[in-house]
C-alpha cells in the first residue's frame, strides 16, 4: 500500500520559528500524554449540567421572523429573500449569556431548541406536531399557545416550500419506491449542509474584507453579460449577510456590556468586558487570539445552521487551523495552559446547543438528535509532514471532561501517528463517553480524494465530513447524505419478481421467477437488475430534490464559506464550489451478503432446500416448527460474513463493488459526480421494518445489519477476524465513505497492556485497508440497565453510528438493536 504519508515538500522554517515552536512543543510532557482529562472545572461542571437538564423544545420564533421576512420581499430574487431572511432572524432571535459562558452565540431561542424550518416543508409539522411529545425517541415539547401560532405561520406556505416542488416533479414509480423504503431522499424536504467550510482564510479575513471584495466583483460586472442579474445578486446577497452575521455579533456584545455593568462579581464583571470586546470585534475583523477564534468559529457554525437546515457542519481539521491563536497566546505570555484548557472545553460544551427538529420518519432514520459537527485532530498535512500538536492533546483532555454527544470528534491516523497520541486517545474512548473519538486511516482517505480528481496536497488535507464523508475541506459542496438506498430491499423484489410482498404493488422489474433460477449467478443477476433500477430511481429523486433547492433555497452565507462560490459569482446549491459531489448510501449490505450466501451454499450447491421450500419459509416467516428448522439452516449452516471467511466477504465485496459502481455513472445538476458511501446510520432500523424475512434467517420486520459491521451477534471469532473481513471490501470505491461499528466490554480495556493492543488493533485494520472505524465501551448490562431506570443514567453517552448520543432518548427498538450488537471481551 501506497504510503500517503511521505515527508514531502518541507516548509523551511526560521531559527526562531524552530524555537517558539520547541517552546511550545515541550509542553506536552509525559503527564500531559498519559492523562486522560484535566478535571471539570466548576465553570463547566455547570455548564454541563445545563446541558443535560435542559428540556428539549421547538422553538417557533425562527419561523415567525422567516415568514414576516418572506411576505415582505415577494417578487424579488430568491437569492435576495433568502438572505434578507437570515438576516431578520438574526436580527430577531433572543438571545442570551448564561452565568459562566465565555463563548456564546444560540441557535434558538433556548438552548437545546430546535428550530423550525417551514421554507422546506410545512406538510410533516402540521400533521405530526401533536406528536412530537410521545413518539418513540427524539422528544420535543411544544406548548398549545405555540402549536397555534406555529400553525397560522405554516398556513403561508403551502404549496411554497422545497418538499412541495419536489413532490410536483417526481414520477410515479419513484413514489412508488419511496413508500416502499427501496429508495429514501430526505434532501426533499431538509437542508443541506454537510460541508468543512474554510475556516483557515475566514478566521484570517473577517467578514469585513469579505464585504469589500464581494463590493468589487459587484462593481466590476459587466451589465451587459447574460450572467450580471445571477451574479449581481449572489454578490448582493453576501453582502447582506455578511452584515447579519456582524450584526448579530453585535448584538451578543452590547448584552455581555449591559450585562458587566450591573454584575457584582469582580471576575465575572472582567469576562463579560472581554467577551463584549470579542464580540465587538469578531467576526467583523480577524481573529488574534485564541478566544477571538473560538468565538469567531462558533458563530460561523451557529449561523449556517440557522441558514441550511442541514447538518454535518464541520469545524474541520480544528487543531491544526486554530493551534497558531493558541501557540500565539501562550508564547506571549496572554493565556495559560490551564485557562486556554477551560476555553476549549467551554467550546465544546457549546457545540451541544443545537439541535435539529425531524419529522417522524427521519427521527427513526437518524435517531438520537445527531449534529455531527466533526472535529478532527491529527493526521499528515498537505505537505505530507505528521500535523499532531499540543491541540490535539488538550482536544482529547476536553472530551475526557466534557463528555457530550457533540462535537463529532475523530482522529485521523497514519503510519507516524505518534504512539503517544493514538494511545492517549484509546484511553479515552475507555471512559465509556459515546465512543469518542472515532479513527481514520489516513492512507484510505487519501486515496478517496485522489478518485475524485484532487491533488495530492487537497487530498492529504481531507477531512470526514458529518459521519464519515469524505471531502477537500472549504472547497466541496457535497450532498453527502443524499440518500438511501435499501438493497435488502431490492434482494426481497429480486426474489418476488419485482413484486413487493407487504403491499403487493409492482415497484421493480420483472426480473424473471426465482423457482426458474438454475444457477446462483441467475439469482445474483436478478438482485443486481433491481439494485440498477432502484440506484436510478434514488439518482432521479437526489437530483430532483437538488434542483429544487436551487430554486427555492439557496444558502448565501455558506457560499461565503467555500471556495469558488465568490470567485464564480455562483451560490453553492448552483455549484459554485470548486468540487461538487451527490453522496448517497448504501444500507444492507451485512444482510444481503448474509443471505446470498445461504442461498449459493444451502440452496444452489449442498441442495438442502429448494427454491420452493425457501421462499414459501420466507413468506410465513419461518412459522411452526418446519419453518424454525430452515431458520437454524440458514442462521448456523451457512457461512456469515464477520468471520474471515472469504466465502461470504467476497460475496460481500461482489454486492458493494457493484452498487458503488452503479452509483458512480451518474452526474448531479451542479456538473459533479456521485460519490457513493456504505453505512446507514440508525436507519437499519425503520429500514428493516419494511422488509420480510431473509435468506440469513433474519426475521421478517427486524433490523437490518447496519452500516458494513456484521449481522448482529453473528461475528464469533473475535474482532481481529470481525476486521479481516470488513477490510475486504473496497474502500477506496465508496469515498463517501464506509461505517464500522465495534462493541467492546470495558474490561477488555482495563489495563495499559490492554490499551496498547487496542492501538495495535486499529493499526492493524488500517494497515489491512479500512477506513473508518469506532467502538462502544460499554456492556450490555449496562445498557439494559438504562433501559429499565433512565433516571440514573441521564448521561450514558453511546455511539449509534458514526454520532454519538444519550441512550435514555433513543427509541426501545434502537436501544435493543445497539444492545444486540456483538460484545468483545478481549482483543
Amino acid at each position: 500500500m501506497v504510503d500517503y504519508s511521505a515527508r514531502a515538500d518541507r516548509r523551511i522554517r526560521t531559527a526562531k520559528n524552530q524555537e517558539r515552536e520547541g517552546q511550545i512543543m515541550s509542553l506536552i510532557t509525559p503527564d500531559v500524554m498519559a492523562r486522560v482529562g484535566v478535571g471539570l472545572t466548576q465553570r463547566i461542571s455547570k455548564l454541563r449540567d445545563n446541558v443535560l437538564l435542559t428540556e428539549k423544545e421547538i422553538c417557533i420564533e425562527r419561523a415567525v421572523l422567516l415568514t414576516e421576512s418572506y411576505q415582505t420581499t415577494e417578487g424579488e430574487a430568491q437569492v435576495i429573500r433568502c438572505a434578507k431572511a437570515l438576516k431578520k432572524v438574526l436580527e430577531g432571535i433572543p438571545i442570551y449569556i448564561f452565568e459562566g459562558e465565555l463563548i456564546v452565540g444560540n441557535h434558538a431561542s433556548k438552548p437545546r431548541s430546535a428550530p423550525v424550518f417551514p421554507e422546506y416543508s410545512w406538510r410533516g409539522l402540521l400533521d405530526e406536531m401533536d406528536s412530537f411529545a410521545n413518539r418513540p425517541g427524539d422528544k420535543f415539547i411544544i406548548s398549545e399557545k405555540k402549536k397555534q401560532k406555529l400553525r397560522d405561520v405554516l398556513g403561508y406556505w403551502k404549496g411554497k416550500t422545497v418538499e412541495d416542488t419536489v413532490s410536483s416533479m417526481v414520477p410515479c414509480e419513484v413514489t412508488q419506491s419511496v413508500d416502499a423504503l427501496a429508495v429514501y431522499v430526505h434532501k426533499a424536504l431538509e437542508g443541506i449542509a454537510e460541508v468543512c467550510p474554510d475556516y483557515p482564510r475566514i478566521l484570517q479575513t473577517g467578514f469585513n474584507k469579505i464585504k469589500e471584495e464581494l463590493g468589487s466583483r459587484l462593481a466590476s460586472l459587466d451589465i451587459a453579460s447574460p450572467d450580471y442579474c445571477e451574479k449581481a445578486g449572489f454578490y448582493q446577497a453576501g453582502v447582506i449577510v455578511s452584515d447579519a452575521i456582524i450584526s448579530y455579533a453585535k448584538r451578543y456584545a452590547v448584552l455581555a456590556s449591559d450585562m458587566a455593568e450591573k454584575e457584582k462579581d469582580f471576575d465575572r464583571k472582567k469576562e463579560l468586558e472581554r467577551i463584549a470586546e470579542i464580540c465587538d470585534k469578531v467576526p467583523a475583523q480577524p481573529a488574534e487570539s485564541f478566544w477571538e477564534a473560538l468565538q469567531f468559529l462558533y458563530f460561523v457554525q451557529v449561523v449556517i445552521q440557522n441558514e441550511t437546515n442541514g447538518l454535518g457542519v464541520t469545524p474541520g481539521r480544528f487543531d491544526q487551523y486554530i493551534y497558531p491563536y493558541l501557540k500565539k497566546d501562550l508564547a506571549e505570555g496572554k493565556l495559560g495552559l490551564e485557562n486556554a484548557q477551560e476555553l476549549l472545553e467551554c467550546f465544546w460544551l457549546k457545540m451541544n446547543e443545537p439541535i435539529k427538529l425531524w419529522n417522524n420518519v427521519c427521527a427513526k432514520l437518524f435517531a438520537g438528535f445527531p449534529m455531527t459537527q466533526n472535529c478532527i485532530i491529527g493526521g499528515i498535512l498537505p505537505n505530507g509532514e505528521e500535523g499532531t500538536n499540543l491541540l490535539s492533546y488538550m482536544c482529547l483532555d476536553a472530551e475526557a471532561d466534557v463528555r457530550l454527544p457533540q462535537p463529532g470528534f475523530s482522529l485521523r491516523v497514519h503510519s507516524n501517528t505518534p504512539e503517544d497520541l493514538l494511545l492517549k486517545a484509546c484511553r479515552v474512548l475507555r471512559l465509556g463517553a459515546g465512543g469518542k473519538p472515532k479513527f481514520f486511516n489516513d492512507n484510505i482517505g487519501v486515496q478517496h480524494l485522489l478518485s475524485l480528481g484532487a491533488s495530492i496536497k487537497e487530498a492529504r488535507d481531507y477531512v470526514p465530513v458529518g459521519c464519515v464523508e469524505t471531502e477537500v475541506p472549504g472547497k466541496t459542496f457535497g450532498n453527502h447524505f443524499a440518500g438511501l438506498i435499501n438493497i435488502a430491499k431490492c434482494l426481497e423484489l429480486s426474489l418476488n419478481n419485482g413484486l413487493d410482498p407487504r403491499t403487493g404493488k409492482q415497484i421493480g422489474p420483472r426480473t424473471g421467477d426465482p423457482t426458474a433460477f438454475s444457477s446462483f449467478e441467475e439469482l445474483l443477476e436478478a438482485f443486481k437488475q433491481q439494485v440498477s433500477y432502484c440506484v436510478k430511481l434514488l439518482v432521479c429523486l437526489i437530483n430532483i430534490a437538488e434542483l429544487a433547492h436551487q430554486k427555492l433555497a439557496p444558502m448565501p452565507f455558506l457560499s461565503l464559506l467555500v471556495s469558488g462560490c465568490v470567485e464564480n459569482g455562483k451560490d453553492i446549491t448552483m455549484g459554485g464550489a470548486i468540487y461538487n459531489f451527490s453522496g448517497p448510501e448504501i444500507a444492507g449490505i451485512p444482510t444481503v451478503a448474509d443471505s446470498l450466501a445461504a442461498l449459493k451454499r444451502l440452496v444452489f450447491e449442498d441442495k438442502r432446500l429448494t427454491k420452493e421450500e425457501l421462499l414459501e419459509t420466507l413468506k410465513d416467516d419461518f412459522q411452526g416448527k418446519k419453518g424454525e428448522k430452515v431458520r437454524q439452516m440458514l442462521l448456523n449452516d451457512a457461512p456469515k460474513y464477520g468471520n474471515d471467511d472469504d466465502y461470504v466477504d467476497l460475496i460481500a465485496k461482489e454486492v458493494e463493488v457493484f452498487c458503488c459502481l452503479e452509483i458512480s455513472k451518474h452526474t448531479n445538476p451542479r456538473g459533479g459526480r456521485y460519490s457513493p458511501a456504505v453505512y446507514t446510520v440508525s436507519a437499519n432500523v425503520p429500514l428493516g421494518e419494511v422488509v420480510g424475512a431473509t435468506p440469513d434467517g433474519r426475521k421478517a420486520w427486524q433490523p437490518l445489519g447496519e452500516n458494513i459491521s456484521p449481522c448482529q451477534g453473528r461475528d464469533k471469532k473475535g474482532p481481529t477476524a470481525t476486521m479481516k473481513s470488513v477490510a475486504k471490501l473496497d474502500h477506496v470505491l465508496a469515498p463517501n465513505g464506509t461505517l464500522l461499528n465495534m462493541k467492546f466490554n470495558p474490561k477488555a480495556l482495563a489495563t495499559e497492556s490492554d490499551i496498547k493492543r487496542f492501538a495495535d488493533l486499529i493499526r492493524a485494520y488500517f494497515d489491512l485497508g479500512g477506513y473508518h472505524v469506532q467502538f462502544n465501551i460499554v456492556d450490555a448490562a449496562t445498557l439494559k440497565n438504562a433501559q429499565r431506570n433512565p433516571e440514573k443514567y441521564k448521561d450514558l453517552l453511546v455511539r449509534v453510528a458514526a454520532y454519538s448520543a444519550f441512550f435514555i432518548e433513543l427509541s426501545k427498538e434502537l436501544q435493543d438493536d445497539i444492545i444486540s450488537r456483538t460484545e468483545f471481551e478481549t482483543i
